[in-house]
């Protein structure tokens, strides 16, 4: 457990930070303890359209992922997380 706790501290040092996923400029946003997870948000002009409560489209949003950081059997660091650079 001390591990994850280490995993999660450091994380959490991460918000604010720049980092380079799929060749796209992100920053760190929020961490989710639970799962765990980051959330990151794409620094380009709003591309995505986003759909109100009533599926209308019309506000343009920034892309925001959800990336785990642990693989399903909470054994490894998942793909997509290795992936990520820090700028």
């Amino acid at each position: 457990m001390e591990d994850l706790d280490l995993l999660l501290a450091r994380l959490h040092s991460m918000v604010g930070a720049r980092v380079s996923f799929r060749n796209s400029i992100y920053t760190v946003m929020e961490v989710i303890d639970d799962i765990p997870a980051i959330i990151i948000l794409n620094d380009h002009p709003a591309s995505t359209i986003q759909a109100d409560v009533h599926g209308r489209a019309r506000k343009h949003t920034k892309e925001v992922i959800t990336i785990s950081v642990l693989n399903s059997d909470r054994t490894a660091l998942h793909h997509d997380f290795l992936c990520i650079t820090l700028l």
